[in-house]
């Protein structure tokens, strides 16, 4: 419970023991070896139109969370046709060219970084990190608790087996669905204030899910 703590920009509480400044420093090793092991586009207008929409989205996304106004923003462009993105604790994005080349517009890369710097916003990294966290800390008291019961160490393996599977299925996956459901709304609001079209977001979407069914 001491753990637990309202985020400004969604309004709800989180369980969040762990240390951002902790999370940011793994982050911090995590993108540089990402950087190291993966290209980065040398086409400087592909890395410009990436820095000019993430500045303004930023922006705005720090207006209305504070603390992101001490983050150390990147947005690098990493040289491949996978189209996806990503975004580290601390404010590091990682957009692939090819979902740079695919947005129709500025419009829809700033839907794609809107979602990702909310999820920087909405704190989802540390909260997932918590959760598990707790989670393990749970899996290890039932294994000592089967280990001193009665059972045969086949119930033990069982016991232990349904415990991972209602982690998995009743904590990681469901917070995972409602952070992308917040990073969506944060998403939206950081590209409206920013000046960007909405609905070119839900284009976007369309798109892509047209792409993988065809």
């Amino acid at each position: 419970a001491s753990g637990c703590s309202t985020n400004p920009a969604t309004g709800r509480s989180q369980l969040t023991f762990m240390s951002d400044s902790q999370l940011v420093s793994m982050a911090a090793e995590a993108w540089v070896q990402t950087k190291q092991e993966t290209p980065i586009s040398t086409d400087r207008a592909a890395n410009a139109r990436l820095l000019r929409i993430g500045e303004r989205i930023k922006t705005v996304a720090s207006e209305r969370t504070p603390s992101l106004q001490s983050a150390d923003w990147e947005f690098v462009v990493f040289d491949s046709e996978e189209k996806n993105a990503f975004v580290l604790p601390g404010g590091k994005v990682g957009f692939y060219k090819g979902l740079l080349d695919y947005s129709d517009n500025d419009d829809q890369v700033a839907a794609v970084l809107g979602h990702e710097v909310g999820h920087v916003e909405g704190r989802h990294s540390n909260e997932r990190m918590s959760q598990q966290t707790l989670g393990q800390v749970g899996l290890v008291a039932a294994g000592v608790a089967a280990s001193s019961s009665d059972m045969s160490q086949s119930q033990q393996q069982l016991v232990m087996a349904a415990a991972g599977a209602g982690l998995t299925l009743g904590i990681i996956l469901p917070f995972s669905r409602k952070h992308e459901l917040e990073a969506d709304k944060l998403g939206v609001d950081s590209m409206y204030n920013a000046g960007y079209d909405v609905r070119e977001s839900v284009r976007l979407w369309e798109k892509m899910g047209e792409n993988r069914s065809g």
